[in-house]
């Protein structure tokens, strides 16, 4: 046979042979760059990850793997056995995620719940913003390893008096005793700036206290407290319960008015202005009456701020779990946006690009991959691409319209 024609074939059999041993890598590869959902506008998606991650874990879900387990925290006052919204959230999680258990932990205050998420790989939690970002400015080794997932609802501020202080407006606190709220909460958080930020502009002192949430509630029906600030959900199993048994009805809510909106939300960079309808109170709750505050008959909608939490887990949790917590999450939104929780109060809505919005914290690379996932495609990478989702082009239009979204300023880029 000519030397040559053996040469050609040693070459082709060598060749072949190397091919077939990194087939796997090389698919994978080849896969992901033609799927028609990878976007080259999300260039953060692949900083640092092997291109073959998207194509691997699309097919990994295909393959209806199970999990064994996940470990989900929640704290204790919002705790699944009291609030039938987590419950909801977290069932559905099992149901469409194909894990064989989810198991739910309580503790009793957010850097104990951060530090089980913080230490633990594929440990998942439900925690607030405020909190977040408090605990990275603070005490940034409770977060380090935290990253988003979405966001599983939003929460409210409250400012709650007795009648027999005759508070009708933030202004009127001066001199009276609040309750500020326990450290380590979003009570205290919000609280303690919302004082500070009155003081700016006027001269207001108070003489407050730093009770939890049940101890403060019952200092306030025995008037031993003249008001005190509060945050949970709206509508909230615990506000309800107290406002049900307020025969005397002493429980009066005011409105979250004459702040400095501007410096507040530079410093609570998560808030969003709301009003909330009382309609969603129980039905005993009106007639009130305190100083010009008289409804007898119309609920008002108050002016407060709403505020999301996060679904968060350790940045080393598999993204296959953060993936398809994720997925499941959205897969459900419809339903979740129509129940009875969502229709008392239209704030609760959850949509697009707000779900997926954790602006400077850390999103985890599973979550990144789902929304790379449904983000739209582009040609011309920009950053606010990311932003709107659908299955069009990105175009100005579209890119202007996700910075109006996101409340961001027409000369951003």
């Amino acid at each position: 046979m000519n030397i040559h024609i053996i040469k050609i074939l040693s070459i082709l059999i060598t060749t072949i042979i190397f091919i077939y041993l990194l087939y796997p890598k090389i698919n994978e590869g080849f896969i992901t760059w033609y799927l028609p959902f990878y976007n080259k506008g999300t260039i953060e998606l692949t900083k640092g990850t092997p291109k073959y991650l998207t194509s691997k874990l699309e097919y990994d879900l295909l393959e209806y793997e199970y999990i064994d387990k996940i470990n989900f925290y929640l704290l204790k006052k919002t705790s699944a056995e009291k609030n039938e919204y987590y419950k909801f959230i977290l069932s559905n999680i099992v149901k469409s995620l194909r894990v064989e258990k989810l198991i739910t932990h309580y503790e009793s205050y957010y850097p104990k719940l951060l530090k089980q998420i913080n230490d633990k790989k594929n440990n998942f939690g439900i925690i607030s913003s405020q909190m977040l970002v408090d605990k990275m400015s603070s005490d940034i080794n409770l977060v380090q390893y935290i990253n988003i997932v979405c966001v599983s609802n939003y929460r409210y501020i409250f400012f709650i008096i007795n009648k027999a202080s005759q508070i009708s407006s933030l202004l009127e606190m001066n001199n009276k005793r609040i309750n500020i709220g326990k450290k380590d909460t979003d009570d205290y958080l919000f609280g303690t700036d919302i004082v500070n930020n009155l003081k700016i502009n006027n001269t207001l002192s108070i003489k407050p206290s730093y009770f939890d949430t049940e101890e403060a509630f019952k200092k306030l029906i025995k008037n031993e407290i003249d008001g005190m600030f509060f945050t949970d959900l709206y509508p909230s199993d615990t506000l309800d319960k107290y406002i049900i048994n307020d025969i005397e009805k002493k429980l009066i809510l005011i409105p979250i008015t004459q702040i400095n909106q501007s410096v507040f939300k530079q410093r609570n960079i998560f808030v969003e202005p709301v009003g909330l309808d009382l309609n969603a109170l129980p039905p005993n709750y009106l007639p009130i009456k305190v100083k010009k505050l008289e409804n007898t008959k119309f609920r008002p909608i108050i002016e407060s701020f709403r505020y999301p939490d996060f679904i968060v887990c350790n940045q080393f949790t598999d993204p296959k779990i953060s993936f398809g917590v994720v997925n499941s999450f959205v897969s459900n939104i419809d339903i979740i946006n129509r129940t009875e929780f969502f229709t008392k109060n239209g704030y609760n809505y959850l949509a697009f690009p707000g779900l997926a919005n954790s602006m400077f914290l850390p999103t985890h690379i599973g979550a990144k991959i789902f929304y790379n996932k449904i983000t739209i495609s582009s040609t011309k990478p920009d950053t606010m691409c990311k932003y709107y989702v659908g299955k069009s082009k990105c175009n100005d239009e579209k890119i202007e319209g996700a910075k109006i979204i996101m409340g961001l300023d027409g000369d951003e880029d």
